[in-house]
């Protein structure tokens, strides 16, 4: 779901701009049947910077891989992939909000954006 109603590159008064962002909600809930051991990792992929990260209201530390450069800043998250260990912040229904904002070579008007779940252990 996108909360801005805005196509990527307008402004909120309607004029033209090289960078937008939109925040995209999802809702799922805990996997089952996990074993002790293991892990719960929250990956993302996007072409363009991945601002703020929250889940179930909990804007998210710096991600296990990827930091960028060391900073955990949540505006200075790099292109590519992030993957977060959401284990001890999971509840039984979780609400995850990703602001994105596309690279400035970016020119198409879609979100390709991954959010997946992964179990190691």
């Amino acid at each position: 779901m996108v909360e801005q109603g805005l196509p990527l590159g307008t402004r909120l008064d309607g004029s033209a701009c090289s960078v937008a962002s939109a925040r995209l909600h999802r809702r799922f809930g805990c996997p089952s049947n996990l074993d002790p051991h293991e892990q719960v990792l929250l990956a993302l992929e996007w072409e363009g910077t991945i601002g703020e990260v929250r889940l179930n209201g909990r804007v998210m530390p710096c991600p296990v891989t990827n930091p960028p450069a060391g900073n955990c800043d949540p505006m200075a998250r790099a292109v590519s992939g992030m993957i977060f260990d959401v284990t001890s912040l999971l509840d039984a229904r979780n609400m995850l909000v990703v602001e994105l904002i596309p690279a400035a070579s970016r020119t198409e008007k879609s979100l390709l954006f991954d959010a997946r779940l992964e179990i190691r252990g």
